[in-house]
């Protein structure tokens, strides 16, 4: 393998003769420098603009023997494959391997045989090439798997929201025709209910505590319709209908929705809510749907729970540009175990009864508003937190 350039060899030699015997070898085939002492070799090799190729070393020297620069050059990771031949008058064979075992890569007896320099020099230059050349290679092969691998995780990370999205569209499709089943079922008692409204509240005409035990009555079937409405609708894409929303008065409807629920589980609802909030783009019924799923679920937890605080809290904030909207409770909170998956379809911490789709469906909605919604236990395990993020409604 030919070098596009000569090679560099640095001769260190204290002696005139040996730096003069040497040159003549390699005049001519070479780009051939020198230093006469260890500094010397040392700021030569450290600071030369083009790398030294290869060094012939002579052990015995005054100030700084070859042993010593031998280690100093190993130690530097910018010198350390430089070859290192030592030249010596020295056979013992503890020399050698004292040699060989600070990096050396052979030895040149003095006097010098022209034919064993050349051969040595030209041996070890090859050798160098052919790492130097596999180094080259091993980078190359290295970015080129590293760049493959970016490659495959960014498909990796593809197929896994593919798979999401398709759990999450099957997932949406089965609670959809599960809830327009339930909603038809309950819709023909109510229109049942209806029919005796009229009538009856006819006949309290005059009685006005029986009229207002009726106008409750109607009260309560109204409510009971307008959730039935968004049963049937649930995960109807076609039925979403956008809007812009106080979000503040969708959680005083939907709170007041579970009024009932609560006081019978023996839990208070504590709402602090943040005025004049930015009105946000989202459906009306799906975010009450929202609401509705994480209060049903803290009223649960509370009442499941031992502490003596029975309260659930929901509260609103800015932050920024964004709203940030807080169910907390004081119940059981989330197992470490759980808390990674309480989104996922049909992964419910209720062993007995529930479907488990409520908080992924709730997730899926908040991502239809452009917004996010996380889980966390509250500190010292008094509870679990949910948080979701929304953004202010654009101009419309």
């Amino acid at each position: 393998m030919k070098p596009s350039k000569p090679y560099q060899i640095l001769i260190v030699d204290d002696s005139p003769h040996n730096i003069r015997a040497l040159g003549e070898i390699l005049e001519g085939n070479y780009d051939v420098r020198f230093a006469k002492s260890g500094p010397e070799a040392l700021e030569i090799t450290f600071s030369e603009e083009e790398a030294i190729d290869l060094i012939l070393l002579d052990v015995v020297m005054p100030e700084m023997d070859g042993y010593e620069v031998c280690r100093r050059l190993k130690e530097n990771p910018e010198t350390a494959d430089i070859p290192i031949i030592f030249i010596t008058i020295k056979s013992r064979p503890s020399d050698e391997a004292l040699g060989f075992s600070l990096g050396a890569v052979d030895y040149l007896n003095k006097p010098f045989s022209v034919e064993i320099v050349r051969a040595r020099i030209r041996t070890h230059l090859e050798l160098k090439a052919h790492r130097d050349q596999l180094q080259e290679m091993v980078q190359e092969r290295t970015l080129e798997l590293e760049e493959m691998n970016k490659r495959l995780q960014t498909e990796i990370i593809k197929v896994k929201a593919m798979q999401e999205d398709l759990i999450r569209s099957k997932t949406q499709a089965a609670t959809g025709r599960l809830a327009a089943t339930i909603a038809h079922e309950i819709n023909s008692p109510l229109q049942g209910i209806a029919a005796l409204l009229v009538p009856l509240m006819d006949g309290c005409e005059g009685q006005e505590d029986l009229l207002e035990i009726a106008n409750l009555i109607e009260e309560a079937f109204h409510r009971i319709r307008e959730t039935v409405q968004r049963l049937y609708h649930l995960n109807l894409p076609a039925s979403r209908q956008e809007e812009s929303v106080d979000v503040n008065s969708v959680i005083r409807k939907t709170a007041a929705l579970l009024n009932g629920m609560a006081r019978e589980r023996k839990v208070a609802v504590d709402l602090d809510l943040t005025p004049d909030l930015p009105r946000i783009w989202a459906s009306q019924g799906e975010l009450g749907q929202v609401f509705m799923n994480l209060i049903d679920n803290a009223l649960f937890a509370v009442e499941h729970g031992k502490g003596e605080d029975r309260k659930v809290s929901i509260r609103t904030r800015m932050a920024g540009e964004w709203i940030k909207v807080q169910v907390s409770d004081t119940g059981t909170g989330i197992s470490e175990e759980d808390l990674p998956h309480i989104f996922e379809p049909f992964y419910t911490r209720r062993k007995a009864g529930g479907l488990g789709v409520g908080l992924s469906v709730c997730r899926e909605i908040i991502r239809q508003c452009r917004g996010e919604i996380r889980a966390q236990n509250a500190p010292q395990g008094k509870g679990a937190v949910f948080t979701i993020t929304l953004s202010a409604a654009p101009d419309r």
